[in-house]
């Protein structure tokens, strides 16, 4: 998935007269469920508990990463970082 695609759609829609062509790979237009089936891919590849591959996957990952704790937010930024890095 690539999140990258989104922004080159919007920016086509935005400017149409500046682009002549798209070609996309891996589109990730942000949809509440592809969001949530990213958050479980990088959580099943980091190894990550279950908590952060359940139904709402996305919600975990938000309260870690924002969490005040450093001992909780930087694996779980760490981890997604990593994930981002393999081209999910």
């Amino acid at each position: 998935m690539a999140p990258g695609g989104l922004l080159a759609l919007a920016y086509a829609q935005t400017y149409p007269e500046r682009v002549l062509g798209l070609v996309l790979r891996g589109i990730f237009l942000g949809s509440r469920q592809e969001i949530a089936a990213y958050a479980r891919a990088a959580a099943l590849v980091s190894g990550l508990p279950s908590r952060f591959a359940g139904e709402d996957a996305l919600a975990p990952w938000a309260s870690a990463v924002m969490s005040d704790e450093p001992k909780q937010a930087l694996p779980a930024i760490r981890a997604w970082l990593d994930y981002e890095a393999t081209d999910g």
